[in-house]
C-alpha cells in the first residue's frame, strides 16, 4: 500500500487509470484494499492474523484438537476475533 501511495503522488493518473489489482499472500489483502473491497484497518488486521499463522506454522504449533494441518488463508469476520488465532 506504501508503494501504491508513492506511485499516486508520482505519477497520479496510473493509479486512477488502473483497472485491475493482484497480489499474493498478504498482497492480496492489499489488491482488495487498493480495490476499495476491503476497508485498511480491516486489511491491516487480516494480514497480521495471516502473518502471525504463517509463524506459528513454521515452528511446528498446530490446533490438534481441530485437525489444524497448517495456516490457510484466513478470511471471514469470525476469525478476527478469536483469540486462539495468532495469540
Amino acid at each position: 500500500m506504501a508503494a501504491v501511495e508513492k506511485l499516486h503522488h508520482l505519477q497520479p493518473s496510473v493509479i486512477e487509470n488502473c483497472v485491475a489489482a493482484a497480489g499474493f499472500s498478504v498482497g492480496e489483502f492489499a489488491a482488495l484494499v487498493f480495490a476499495g473491497a476491503m476497508e485498511f484497518a480491516e486489511g491491516t488486521g487480516r494480514s497480521l492474523v495471516l502473518c502471525k499463522a504463517v509463524v506459528l506454522g513454521s515452528l511446528g504449533v498446530r490446533d490438534t484438537a481441530k485437525n489444524d494441518t497448517g495456516p490457510t488463508q484466513v478470511m471471514g469476520r469470525e476469525h478476527m476475533d478469536r483469540g486462539d488465532i495468532g495469540t
